[in-house]
């Protein structure tokens, strides 16, 4: 019989695809096949070549169950869910996000006492659970029947069979759409809501995040008299009143090398514009800017310039997220361990900018273009 050479890195599908007969090829070959699919190389040509037909065989039916399983997550997440305009709601809560912007598996609705119905983005729903579950202490309250995440637009008790269906959802949104970013819909609509879908990842992760930024020993003597000097001027800055702040913080960035108005800051004017540039400030500095943690202490030597600022809450006012917007602001441009940084931490802050004031965008085309580009 003549012997048949192949290449041992031969995989699975190669195997099937062409109808390869194992019992031709060379026991020397055959061991190589078997070592590269870490098996064993011991016994005769029979015993290896059953060996490694056996391991392809198992291969191939893993794959057809994994197939349709993927399938079925898949038809799982796209389930066709109650339309959109039969909501009480026309935004969602978290992201400010019109529900009709939101692409269709990460839109979730659920109705209550077979009524109304609300919409939420999944990420954002999954972010007020998981606020609740550190709130609250206990993780089990899922298994009982004591509820304790309230509806954001009613503060009633959501069903456990809601909370069990979103943690559910989102998991499943997380294996199909890698990092749970939506990719594979390439409208600006989708774009956009990828954007506050990381962004709300960010949210649920910021605890561990800020503790890790803040237990590195990272300041030698010298820059913590700086870092000393840094936080006095700040807070002499935070007692005038936000007018005077906010002109102080456009002069410090034109002192930086840029060329403001600070006019761009107070033509956002509503809330949810304000809300916009703090999610846009949030997801350049943990998500777009892919700055390495040693980097962003240098730029803010706090650790986290959104420390100890809520931003999202069922309260909160246009004023409160203005002076949040500021003091993120603040935090990037006048806690920079040198100029170098805080001329970095200002790049970031008025490219946030642009994304929300159009003299800003009109003034600083590129910082806008970038932000597209990432």
């Amino acid at each position: 019989m003549k012997k048949i050479i192949i290449d041992p890195d031969i995989t699975y599908s190669e195997f099937y695809k062409n109808n390869t007969c194992l019992k031709k090829i060379n026991l020397k070959i055959l061991k190589k096949i078997a070592k590269k699919n870490k098996l064993h190389c011991s016994g005769n040509k029979p015993i290896i070549t059953e060996r490694i037909e056996t391991f392809f065989y198992k291969h191939k039916m893993a794959n057809i169950i994994q197939k349709y399983f993927r399938g079925y997550l898949v038809r799982l997440l796209y389930k066709k869910r109650e339309p959109v305009k039969n909501c009480v709601n026309e935004t969602d809560f978290y992201t400010m996000e019109p529900l009709s912007e939101i692409n269709q598996p990460f839109l979730y609705i659920y109705k209550e006492d077979e009524k109304i119905s609300y919409g939420f983005h999944l990420s954002s729903v999954y972010a007020l659970i998981y606020s609740s579950l550190n709130n609250n202490v206990t993780k089990e309250f899922v298994k009982n029947e004591k509820n304790i995440v309230k509806n954001p637009y009613n503060r009633s008790n959501m069903p456990t069979e809601i909370i069990n269906d979103v943690n559910k959802l989102y998991r499943i949104s997380c294996i199909i759409h890698k990092n749970a970013n939506g990719n594979g819909n390439g409208n600006a609509k989708s774009k956009k809501n990828e954007n506050n879908l990381e962004i709300n990842n960010e949210i649920v992760n910021i605890r561990r995040t800020r503790r890790r930024s803040l237990t590195n020993d990272f300041y030698p003597t010298p820059t913590m008299e700086i870092y000393q000097e840094r936080v006095r001027k700040l807070n002499e800055i935070r007692e005038k009143p936000m007018q005077n702040r906010v002109s102080e913080l456009f002069t410090e960035m034109d002192y930086l090398g840029n060329y403001t108005c600070e006019e761009w800051f107070y033509e956002i004017r509503s809330a949810e514009n304000y809300l916009r540039l703090y999610r846009t400030l949030f997801n350049i500095w943990y998500h777009r800017s892919q700055m390495p943690l040693d980097i962003r202490q240098k730029i803010c030597m706090c650790g986290d310039p959104f420390e100890n600022i809520v931003a999202f809450s069922a309260s909160i006012t246009r004023d409160n997220i203005q002076e949040n917007c500021l003091r993120v602001f603040e935090n990037m441009i006048f806690m920079g361990v040198d100029d170098e940084h805080r001329k970095l931490g200002a790049f970031h802050a008025l490219s946030a900018l642009t994304v929300v004031s159009i003299g800003a965008r009109d003034t600083m085309p590129w910082l806008y273009e970038s932000l597209m580009v990432l």
